[in-house]
């Protein structure tokens, strides 16, 4: 999550709130105002992946595939030999250094 408005990552659409950071900018700004929540959803099957935001699909794309490579080869993780390409890893939360809060916090396997 990202006050748009307010971080320097929200000045570009490729860094703002709900982005693949550096890869894929979203569709749309569906941000809520600083001080309300804001509902996300990340949902991977196999390769598919869509970034959801306050019930509308904001990113899709397809990891691996061409147009994938090619902006991964051009973002700041073109040196990082693995970005993208593991079928299991971490979760993390980040906060830009800025008061953030997160509840109701659900993983699962889709199957």
């Amino acid at each position: 999550m990202l006050d748009n408005e307010r971080h320097p990552d929200g000045r570009s659409a490729l860094t703002s709130a709900g982005a693949c950071y550096a890869i894929y900018a979203p569709a749309s700004d569906a941000t809520r105002p600083p001080g309300s929540w804001n509902q996300t959803q990340i949902v991977v099957r196999d390769t598919h992946v869509e970034h959801r935001l306050n019930g509308m699909t904001i990113v899709d794309y397809e990891l691996g595939s061409a147009d994938w490579l090619a902006r991964v080869a051009a973002s700041p993780f073109r040196d990082v030999a693995t970005y993208g390409r593991s079928p299991r890893g971490h979760i993390a939360l980040q906060d830009h250094g800025d008061l953030v809060a997160y509840r109701a916090i659900k993983i699962r396997v889709l199957r």
